[in-house]
Order: structure tokens, then sequence, then C-alpha cells
């Protein structure tokens, strides 16, 4: 019982749907109304006047001519998108070319400092040329392990 009382609701929809093609209407309307009034909203699309060939013609010529004039706005629309969208390119271009500068600047920055206190001191020079590199991943790497450990420590 439960599960045909759905089912004959929308079978309403359906009949709707039905009476409204044969009236030519909007079939849509008549699912509406047979989906959310019943047998109440079949009845009613079956009052409604059936449109006739005049109308429909006169609804389909009003919705050709809307068709035409949303394709003659379409170029238009077409330019100030693609005006649009070369503004937002030109932005995002001059927004990257300062990114770049900043990380040139930074990069640059680093690299003195790295120069600095790293290269210039003898004892590194002296290392042989296949330790650098590990000592230099070590200078890196231990005070993020030591974070880590005192992490994992705060965890417990």
């Amino acid at each position: 019982m439960w599960i045909a009382a759905p089912v004959v609701w929308l079978s309403f929809a359906g009949f709707g749907f039905w009476i409204a093609s044969i009236k030519r209407r909007n079939p849509g309307e008549g699912a509406i109304l047979g989906l959310l009034l019943g047998p109440i909203g079949c009845v009613l699309e079956a009052t409604f006047r059936e449109r006739t060939s005049e109308e429909i013609d006169q609804e389909r010529e009003q919705r050709q001519q809307e068709a035409q004039e949303r394709l003659e706005e379409q170029p238009q629309l077409q330019a100030e998108l693609q005006a649009e969208a070369a503004k937002r390119r030109k932005e995002a271009e001059a927004h990257a070319e300062i990114v770049r500068i900043r990380r040139e600047e930074r990069n640059a920055r680093f690299s003195a400092w790295f120069d600095r206190a790293i290269i210039k001191f003898g004892w590194y020079k002296a290392l042989p040329e296949v330790v650098q590199p590990i000592v230099l991943g070590l200078l890196f790497s231990l005070p993020l392990v030591g974070l880590l450990i005192l992490l994992l420590r705060g965890l417990r």
C-alpha cells in the first residue's frame, strides 16, 4: 500500500503531461499540475482551453525572433568577453612578472647570505667536493629533524 500510493500519485504527473499535450499546451505545465495537485491538477489541465494553431504559430514566431535577437547580440557579447579575458590575461601576466621579480630578489638575497655564511668559510672549502653537499644537507635538515623531534615528544 505504501509503495502503491507514490506510484499512483506520480502517475497523475504523467496524465497531466498527456492531457496538456493533447490540448496543445505546455506539457511541463500539465506534469507540474498533476504532480502537485494530483487528480485535481489533471482536471484543471483538462478544463483549460485548447490552444489554436494561430496561437502556436505566434508563439513559435516569437521564439524564433527571440532566438534571432540572441544570435545578433552574441558577437557583441563575445567581443566583450574576449576583451575581458584579454584584460584578465594582462593582469595575470603582470602579477606573474611581479612574483618572478620578487622570487629572483629573494633567491639573490639567499644566495648572498649563503655565500657569506657558508661558502666563504675556509672549513667548507677545505672539505672534499664529495662531502660538501652532504654537509649542506645536514645543515639544512638538522633543524627540521630537531623540530620534528620536539613536536613528536609533545604529542605523547
